[in-house]
């Protein structure tokens, strides 16, 4: 045996157990706090409904931790767990590169709290999926990529109750949206040149900005003309600034004619006010949302009509 096959084949069963840590930590993480995870996975832009964002984040957890199970019990199918490994490396590595280039993602959610970057995330998958060619090939050189059936009969079902474990936590613990009625934007009163603003009272079309958004900063001009339009509330605008400074420079490319409230990075206070992704335009009367918008801002005429109709947090 050739050195470097001697080399992969006595770290192949410490660099699996690397593999492991890696996959049972993030697991953990994200599920420590699953509705920060939700809104991460929100960014992307790859969905735009609610309930297939919480599926999405629920599948991957169950994914993460029945791998990381596997790994520990040496459940590796002649070589399947791995080639499972390798393909959901380049799906994540993919969506994050979506994400990156089309949605200006900044952080992958990976490791839930700790915020990592997209070119960071996509090395650290480089070097797991090389990490994981390298125990493939020191297993498969050495005979040990299968298990005698007894064996699978135990560990099996050990793996998949572990990641049926992490994922019904997690689903234990999703925050569910607000119901209609519930007033949401009551929370809210904001001070500015000597005016105090209260969400909680009076009808108001709010649009909901992250100043990080290019889309938002596209939509600022329909926005200052539906402003002047009669019949139309007055309109004001929530922003999640994720950085000091993003504010003024979003106000300095844009030019908006509305106020401009600021929740500075407080993230998760603004990400319980829509659904998918940012930009939102919330018609709301005394604190209640009753009808929103998603992505661009309506006529006139819509608001208008919405504003004489029956609450409805459904509609769009």
């Amino acid at each position: 045996m050739s050195t470097c096959k001697r080399l992969l084949s006595k770290s192949a069963r410490p660099v699996e157990l690397v593999l492991a840590a890696v996959f049972l930590v993030g697991a953990i993480l994200k599920a420590a706090d699953v509705n920060l995870f939700i809104k991460q996975i929100s960014f992307y832009g790859v969905f735009s409904d609610r309930s297939l964002i919480q599926a999405a984040a629920l599948v991957t957890l169950a994914v993460e931790t029945g791998l990381a199970a596997a790994l520990l019990l040496k459940i590796r199918l002649r070589g399947l767990t791995y080639a499972g490994i390798l393909a959901l490396l380049a799906g994540f590595t993919g969506l994050i590169l979506y994400g990156w280039l089309f949605n200006d993602l900044k952080d992958c959610g990976c490791f839930g709290p700790i915020e990592i970057s997209p070119a960071a995330s996509i090395g650290k998958n480089v070097l797991i999926a090389a990490l994981a060619l390298a125990a493939w090939a020191g297993l498969a050189w050495t005979g040990r990529l299968s298990s005698t059936w007894r064996r699978l009969a135990v560990t099996m079902p050990a793996a998949v109750v572990a990641a049926l474990a992490v994922s019904g936590y997690s689903y234990a613990h999703v925050q569910p949206p607000a119901p209609p009625g519930t007033p949401l934007f009551a929370q809210f009163r904001f001070q500015s040149d000597g005016e105090t603003t209260d969400l909680g009272k009076g009808e108001y079309l709010v649009a909901i900005y992250n100043m990080d958004c290019t889309h938002c900063m596209e939509t600022v001009a329909k926005v200052n003309e539906l402003a002047q339009q009669t019949g139309v509330p007055e309109v004001v605008a929530i922003c999640y600034e994720p950085e000091p400074g993003k504010l003024d420079e979003f106000r300095d490319s844009t030019n908006p004619e509305f106020p401009l409230f600021n929740l500075g990075d407080d993230f998760l206070k603004f990400s319980s006010l829509y659904d998918t992704v940012p930009p939102r335009f919330a018609l709301v009367r005394d604190g209640v949302q009753i009808h929103y918008w998603d992505n661009d801002p309506p006529p006139a005429s819509e608001v208008i009509e919405a504003l004489g109709a029956k609450p409805n947090n459904d509609a769009k």
